[in-house]
């Protein structure tokens, strides 16, 4: 949710954080994260802040290791989250690139 130009930025973030690490995605400046849209407002520079704010929250050591000190335990049949899939990534390899799948 958010006005227009958050929910741009956000869906470029998208695009942008493909191919990249989750440190290299955390790395991203606000300008980068826009960048396409050119240049933001002064009244709407805050809607790039935010979503790098989220990405940083989202893609953190400290907030995955929260999220899993703080989770219940799931009921029998739910899927796995994405914060999970990304953890058993992490696992395994040491790091995780984000990818996203052609429809």
């Amino acid at each position: 949710f958010g006005c227009e130009t958050a929910i741009a930025v956000a869906s470029l973030a998208t695009e942008l954080i493909q191919g990249k690490t989750a440190a290299e995605a955390m790395e991203m400046k606000p300008e980068e994260l826009s960048g396409e849209l050119g240049p933001l407002p002064p009244m709407k520079i805050h809607c790039a802040e935010l979503v790098q704010g989220a990405l940083r929250d989202a893609l953190s050591p400290e907030s995955q290791a929260l999220g899993q000190a703080e989770s219940p335990s799931k009921p029998d049949g739910l899927a796995p989250t994405l914060r999970d899939s990304l953890n058993e990534g992490q696992a395994k390899s040491g790091s995780i690139n984000i990818q996203f799948l052609d429809e």
